[in-house]
């Protein structure tokens, strides 16, 4: 998968005019009479390469507030002409000794002969080897930790309370909370998964669900991930820890979507097929994450993979749902109650703060003024935070994209916000590990480790894909409410702040700072309660 220019100095692709050219194709659906449109158009053409790497948090900003003032089909238009722009300009590579390259569509869509002519890929598939006929209920992992410091992890009561106070604190909404309930309140949640396939495009993405997938008896995941060490422990981990009924498989050898994202849409294709009778849902995931361009690049293949495998599944007696982690460091809209929590919180703000503002002529702590960017009946949020730049936003907005076009097919649809997490790609850079602990004291920001937010998104996928509270799409009434159901925004949302202008303080205070929880939002620990250590290693 390749970006359709390259910079002939460097030999590195130039990836400003394909993602302006997105932008453009996205807003010109609207016409010449949307004059908003026209203007930001117009504003795109005029922003260099150099300034929009800077601009483009700006003008994404307004992308998003045209996209929520114009009708649901005007929305889902855009979103259509956006993806489609991507998926004709992005060229994909033949093979790797070849310079031929063709449209990223016609070589996962079509079957092209050098593309057919390379077979399917082999099949792995593992089983794990526990014993057990016992109830299996589901584990969430708290942020307290053990004398080891190893996250403590709790079933049942104990952590529904403790979604509760994540709930009440306001770094995720109380429908995360009443999702992630109504599995950690079952005794056994097996038949959550019994007549399904997981298919898992990134399944080693830390963020993703597959260890707690694969715990729970009868699940059967396809895994799909490049071969490496990542891949291999999960693979030992499997074998070592998870239920003999539970069911692995992966390309042998492992895939990598960059370099054969053609096969492996066919590969997943053909193994769901082979288990029709007994697997008549199948979820797939959208996982992956590469730094900077490459991430707009494998968000591209794995919104291919999932295409071929609808067309292929077309008439069958499967039906394919979808699964995306968003992410609140882009632009969205989001429900009033989020800004009259928003003001409440920066009219009540602490007295140090108002000295920063004063010390700092502004610059530091602005409000998000969410309370006043409204567009139609939404208000806007800009997330957006210059560090992650411009590639970041086109990637997570093209998957915003895409849940829109899925709810207005009428496909079921999990895209709940994910939290800010100590991933190892964030805290593997200093200052982006410093800002997200020093982010944590202002009020409700707040940063997850990584088996909590795994265990915990987990817990919202399957309430949402068994439709075990609501259905998703029942309550999306415009596309762009797409992922407020199930929100763990990590206080981002509502937090009173706008978040660039908390950045230089996040990484201040951060930078003395090691791993920490904000204590208002821990769930106390009480005598009985479930607390049960897992070897997720």
């Amino acid at each position: 998968m390749e970006w359709p220019i390259v910079n002939e100095a460097t030999g590195k692709p130039s990836t400003t005019p394909t993602g302006k050219d997105v932008w453009k194709a996205a807003l010109s659906t609207l016409g010449e009479s949307n004059l908003s449109a026209q203007t930001l158009i117009n504003c795109i053409d005029k922003t260099n390469s150099k300034q929009w790497r800077t601009d483009y948090i700006e003008i994404v900003h307004e992308f998003v507030r045209i996209m929520a003032s114009v009708s649901s089909s005007e929305a889902t238009s855009m979103a259509h002409a956006g993806l489609d722009a991507l998926s004709t300009s992005f060229k994909f590579r033949i093979n790797n000794d070849s310079n031929e390259t063709i449209p990223a569509k016609r070589a996962f869509m079509d079957d092209h002969p050098s593309i057919s002519s390379q077979g399917l890929l082999d099949t792995t598939t593992l089983r794990g080897s526990v014993c057990t006929t016992k109830p299996y209920r589901f584990r969430l992992a708290s942020p307290q930790k053990d004398h080891k410091q190893q996250n403590i992890w709790l079933t049942g009561r104990a952590a529904t309370r403790q979604l509760e106070t994540w709930a009440n604190y306001g770094c995720m909404e109380k429908s995360a909370a009443k999702h992630a309930s109504s599995v950690v309140d079952k005794m056994d949640v097996s038949p959550l998964v019994q007549d399904k396939i997981f298919v898992l495009l990134g399944a080693t993405s830390s963020m993703g669900p597959a260890k707690s997938l694969l715990s729970i008896p009868g699940a059967h995941v396809l895994a799909v991930a490049r071969d490496g060490k990542k891949l291999n422990t999960l693979k030992s981990w499997f074998e070592r820890n998870c239920p003999e009924s539970a069911t692995l498989q992966m390309p042998k050898g492992g895939a990598d979507m960059l370099k054969e994202g053609p096969q492996i849409a066919r590969w997943v294709a053909q193994t769901v097929k082979e288990h029709e009778t007994t697997r008549k849902q199948i979820v797939i995931c959208h996982l992956a994450y590469l730094d900077g361009e490459a991430h707009v690049r494998v968000s591209v293949a794995m919104d291919l993979i999932s295409e071929y495998v609808i067309k292929q599944l077309a008439g069958q007696q499967q039906h394919v749902s979808f699964s995306y982690l968003s992410s609140p460091a882009t632009a969205y809209a989001v429900p009033d109650e989020y800004a009259v929590d928003a003001q409440r919180r920066y009219e009540n703000r602490p007295a140090l703060h108002r000295i920063l503002q004063t010390c700092s002529a502004t610059r530091w702590l602005q409000p998000t003024n969410l309370w006043t960017n409204k567009a139609a009946d939404f208000c806007i949020l800009n997330g957006l935070v210059g560090m992650q730049g411009p590639n970041y936003a086109l990637a997570k907005t093209m998957q915003q994209w895409r849940c829109m076009v899925h709810w207005n097919e009428q496909r079921l649809v999990s895209a709940p916000m994910a939290p800010a997490t100590r991933t190892e790609s964030m805290v593997s850079y200093s200052t982006i590990a410093a800002a997200i602990e020093g982010q944590q004291y202002f009020e409700p920001l707040m940063t997850f480790d990584v088996d909590t937010t795994s265990s915990l998104m987990a817990a919202i996928l399957l309430s949402q894909i068994n439709q075990l509270v609501d259905d998703p799409a029942a309550l999306v009434k415009h596309p762009v409410q797409i992922t407020w159901d199930g929100s763990v925004h990590g206080g981002v949302g509502r937090c009173p702040y706008a978040a660039e202008s908390t950045s230089t303080i996040s990484y201040l205070t951060g930078v003395v700072s090691s791993p920490w929880c904000p204590k208002e939002a821990l769930a106390s620990v009480e005598d009985g309660d479930s607390e049960v250590p897992l070897d997720l290693t």
